[in-house]
């Protein structure tokens, strides 16, 4: 796996987090891509992620954030809009030409 690159989405949230710090555990080159700066985001960058802040109902943004990506976490965002970014995601990831997608959601 020493050519995989992964960008894990939402890794500021609960999940994505857990994720992005199992990838880095194990290895794993990680962008984690987070709305904001924060502790969280501070951490994955201490832990050797590449933490990169972008809005996931940007398609310039996201298309920018996949760039050198060949595998992505996704975890779409929660926010009355989801389908509208999960639709931007999947023409970016496209474009960009990804290997793999792995995607977990949950609603409550």
């Amino acid at each position: 796996m020493a050519d995989t690159r992964v960008l894990v989405t939402c890794a500021g949230g609960k999940i994505g987090n857990a994720v992005a710090l199992q990838l880095l555990e194990q290895g794993v080159a990680t962008r984690a891509l987070v709305h904001r700066e924060d502790q969280r985001s501070n951490h994955l960058r201490e832990r050797g992620a590449q933490v990169v802040i972008a809005n996931m109902m940007d398609y310039q943004q996201v298309q920018d954030v996949m760039t050198g990506i060949n595998r992505i976490y996704f975890h779409p965002i929660f926010d009355p809009h989801a389908l509208d970014s999960t639709v931007i995601f999947a023409i970016a990831a496209r474009k960009a030409r990804v290997e793999a997608i792995v995607q977990m959601g949950q609603w409550l």
